[in-house]
């Protein structure tokens, strides 16, 4: 299957569920170029994408992807290219079969940018952003800039301009760009997280399985009315965590991110770091609140926040529940902890040190970022010791020591470290 059948048969929906574009984010800028220089290598011969799956409802030939999303995005954009370059013009009322229900936005700007196909002129000579010409059209809102899949979709844009604006030729061979196209209607199955995705076996990744119970949980009779509190503006914690899943905490994980390969790309992710940061707060507010010494039978009932072998969590949700669900101050100060993972990473520099040095916490070790220990541990290491975490969450206290909701990188200054010593020497 390649993208012109595809969307010649279906109408392509990306349902709201789904995030945000992301291959167009500026801090993608190496998955941009592995994966268009990839298409200009091996356009000529063929270029095979691995599976696209989702569910297709035949009646209205309206097909929703389930995984491939960002593939199919990156697919629109090119022909779209081709296009608007004046080849295969014919393809404006195919290509209005593409949809995006993320957002209103992502939606209004898909359909003006096909009706622009004929009107807008793509020049090789010219010096100006393919983005900033598309911007200057009179049917481009500025409010558009702030929707992440259409700023994500300007960006792409100009990649694929900088990288074809020459070799517009090669791009007629667009349609030998295939994959391996599955109706998951086919196999009857159902929405359950634990299907398996593919012919492979492969299934969600703990990441997207994550993603996907907690929003069900935040949807729970016991916070589906709670709220999150941000600059003055109310969020449903469900609202709140959609949207910060997929941008400011993400961005913020990025120095920590992990390579990985798919089809033969090297990938940077940010899933395993984020999950390994995520059990360590589960863990930490576990034991602050005490709850495994409230068994009935009058046993300690401690939960073993178990990792395996590669240092990676095995997540029991029975104990996020326990943590989480009806417990808005954990997922308040979750929510918190994660907005501010720069500015605890700040306060590790001034406060720590791998020798000694004066109005500074010695580790006497000179792995002493213990974000990074949290989060980037590798097979065949340790995992970040108990003493550690400890202090590591002392640190991401350090909120409630300066007796403000605001933390700011002012507050950490050098002459303040020294009432946090004493948490760490009681240690």
């Amino acid at each position: 299957m390649n993208f012109y059948k595809l969307i010649d048969k279906y109408t392509i929906v990306i349902p709201m569920i789904q995030r945000d574009y992301a291959q167009g984010r500026k801090s993608e800028e190496r998955i941009r170029e592995d994966i268009l220089s990839c298409i200009i290598k091996k356009i000529d011969t063929g270029l095979h994408l691995d599976f696209i799956y989702g569910s297709v409802d035949e009646n209205l030939l309206i097909f929703t992807p389930l995984d491939g999303q960002q593939r199919l995005t990156t697919l629109f954009l090119l022909h779209w290219y081709v296009a608007a370059r004046g080849k295969y013009l014919n393809e404006k009322d195919k290509l209005k079969k593409f949809r995006y229900e993320t957002r209103i936005s992502s939606t209004d700007f898909i359909t003006a940018l096909v009706d622009s196909i004929g009107s807008i002129t793509i020049k090789n000579t010219s010096k100006k952003k393919l983005s900033e010409k598309i911007k200057d059209c009179t049917w481009f809102f500025s409010s558009w800039e702030h929707d992440p899949t259409v700023s994500a979709m300007l960006v792409m844009l100009d990649a694929i301009h900088e990288k074809f604006c020459g070799k517009i030729d090669s791009l007629v061979n667009l349609n030998k760009i295939t994959f391996d196209f599955i109706n998951l209607d086919d196999f009857k199955l159902t929405d359950d997280l634990y299907i398996k995705m593919n012919a492979r076996g492969v299934p969600l990744t703990p990441f997207e399985n994550f993603k996907s119970k907690f929003e069900k949980l935040l949807l729970s009779d016991k916070l589906e009315k709670e709220t999150f509190k941000e600059e003055s503006k109310k969020h449903s914690l469900k609202d709140y965590f959609s949207n910060k899943i997929e941008t400011d905490w993400v961005e913020n994980f990025w120095k920590y991110a992990e390579e990985k390969e798919i089809c033969g790309i090297k990938y940077l992710t940010i899933d395993k770091s984020f999950m390994r940061f995520f059990w360590y707060i589960t863990e930490m507010l576990y034991f602050k609140s005490g709850n495994f010494l409230k068994s009935n039978s009058g046993k300690l009932k401690i939960h073993n926040f178990k990792y395996d072998h590669d240092g990676d969590p095995d997540i029991d949700y029975a104990v996020v529940d326990e943590v989480y669900d009806g417990h808005p101050r954990n997922i308040h100060c979750l929510f918190k902890i994660l907005n501010k993972i720069e500015i605890i990473k700040s306060l590790i520099d001034r406060t720590l040190s791998h020798e000694h040095q004066e109005r500074k916490v010695s580790l006497f070790t000179k792995d002493f970022d213990l974000l990074a220990k949290v989060m980037k541990t590798e097979k065949g290491t340790e995992r970040i010791d108990h003493q550690s975490k400890l202090i590591l969450f002392a640190i991401i206290n350090y909120e409630r020591l300066a007796k403000s909701d605001k933390l700011s990188c002012s507050i950490f200054s050098i002459d303040r470290t020294p009432h946090i010593q004493p948490i760490f020497y009681s240690i």
